[in-house]
């Protein structure tokens, strides 16, 4: 790092000095990079390579600033409608339990917690002239209970109506569901996240339903159903040791059958079901970045995007707590979180991530500015081993795979250790190919917002 308090990173790579300031890259020849080196140093550079550095180096503190010390204002109400699942999948992060028999029996959001929710929420998105985000997700699957989650959508709608507000509607599902729900939810939400690992002999073995029966009809079905109706569609895939040789395969079936705009491919978290054991470990890194490029290039000639946190060098990001994210999570039990694990039962960050609850007694949701102040400060820092290393500003920090609210979340696990080592890796993979043979004696620069190679 030449430019003290400036996040401007330098190294050699492929017989060339590579600057980088969080969004930006500049590669030059080394008698340009003495040059380049000198100017940044100076409080205004003169040389445009060095002041564009400047200069997204100062947008890049500015951007976490705002994320780590901001008061939380929640844009985006997420609500975690159950803790039960239709399927059995073998590295469930929830351990999700099966459906009850008696949907009576089962712990649930009040409405009136939802009202309540929502009411803040869009006195924030008013005063930030946003639009609500509402977005259904689940530690298990929220349409088991599709007629609760449409008594919330005509809450959050009315709420927005009279706050003079859009509205933007998100659920998260498995597709196993009945045509009736399949129908009901392609014509109520904006944007539908489909979860699928691949063909049918992956994601029937990886994420069977409770009774071992495939799960693949299900999901192809609502894909088809989600066009029909004019609808993007983003798909989730969980890589895991079985899966991530075959992420090429992946690509061609997902893109072939499913056709989402976006494939978001992510590694297993640890945690639940997937054991420690059943992760993947820093020697599959090299493996893994070979397989996402292969991928990616074959979900390209389809049209399609597939991506992963470590290749979104466009953007500032922060922990996966969504107290940085202005989202407020609203669980079972009428409970307010930070967390998107808090939804596993038995989580052991659960007490710890805790920041509020509707009290029906005041009929008030309350959050505690304390616990979110104290959780800013335990998250919001960067470990000290993260301090030199250019990618800090894309990366969650080791989060969720490392979770200093937990005992001995401070250490690196190897589930942790993996990720940030394949995030770096698919960083770097990114620049390289945002950087082809260039001239010996000129410098470039890339800007990752517009990913446009340019000369200087």
């Amino acid at each position: 790092m030449p430019v003290p308090d400036l996040p401007i990173f330098t190294w050699q790579r492929r017989e060339r000095a590579w600057f980088y300031a969080p969004g930006y890259l500049v590669v030059a020849p080394e008698a340009q990079a003495r040059r380049i080196e000198q100017d940044l140093r100076r409080e205004t550079p003169q040389m445009g390579a060095a002041a564009a550095l400047h200069a997204h180096a100062r947008g890049a503190q500015t951007a976490r600033a705002a994320w780590q010390l901001g008061a939380f204002t929640p844009l985006c109400l997420t609500v975690y409608l159950n803790r039960h699942c239709n399927l059995n999948c073998s590295y469930c992060f929830a351990q999700a339990e099966p459906p009850q028999p008696d949907p009576g029996l089962a712990q649930r959001i009040s409405l009136e917690a939802v009202r309540m929710a929502a009411q803040r929420v869009a006195q924030n998105c008013q005063s930030r002239q946003a639009p609500f985000w509402l977005a259904l997700h689940g530690g298990g699957e929220p349409t088991l209970d599709w007629r609760l989650a449409e008594q919330i959508l005509q809450i959050v709608e009315e709420i927005a109506r009279q706050a003079g507000l859009p509205v933007l509607r998100y659920i998260a599902t498995n597709g196993v569901m009945s045509g009736e729900v399949a129908g009901w939810l392609v014509q109520r939400f904006d944007l539908i996240g489909l979860s699928c690992d691949g063909p049918p002999h992956i994601q029937d073995v990886q994420r069977p339903l409770r009774n071992g029966a495939p799960s693949s009809p299900y999901v192809e079905r609502l894909a088809e159903m989600v066009h029909a109706a004019g609808k993007p569609l983003q798909v989730r895939v969980t890589l895991t040791p079985h899966s991530m040789t075959r992420q090429e395969e992946i690509a061609h079936y997902l893109c072939a059958q499913l056709r989402p705009e976006e494939i978001r491919a992510e590694p297993v978290y640890q945690g639940g079901r997937a054991e420690a054991q059943s992760c993947l470990g820093v020697e599959m890194v090299e493996t893994y970045v070979h397989q996402f490029r292969l991928a990616r290039g074959a979900a390209a000639g389809y049209g399609v995007k597939w991506t992963s946190a470590g290749t979104r060098l466009g953007s500032v990001y922060g922990p996966y707590c969504h107290i940085f994210r202005q989202v407020l999570n609203l669980l079972p039990g009428d409970t307010a979180t930070a967390c998107f694990r808090h939804s596993a039962l038995g989580a052991q960050a659960s007490q710890a991530a805790t920041i509020g609850w509707y009290d029906p007694q005041t009929e008030a949701c309350w959050l505690d500015e304390t616990r979110i102040q104290a959780i800013r400060q335990a998250m919001g820092h960067t470990p000290r081993r993260c301090a030199t290393c250019f990618s800090q500003y894309h990366c969650t920090l080791g989060c969720p795979d490392r979770c200093p609210l937990e005992p001995g979340g401070e250490a690196f696990s190897p589930a942790a250790e993996f990720r940030c080592q394949l995030q770096t890796a698919l960083a770097l993979t990114l620049l390289d190919e945002l950087v082809p043979a260039l001239d010996a004696d000129k410098v470039y620069s890339v800007s990752l917002d517009a990913q446009r190679l340019g000369e200087l």
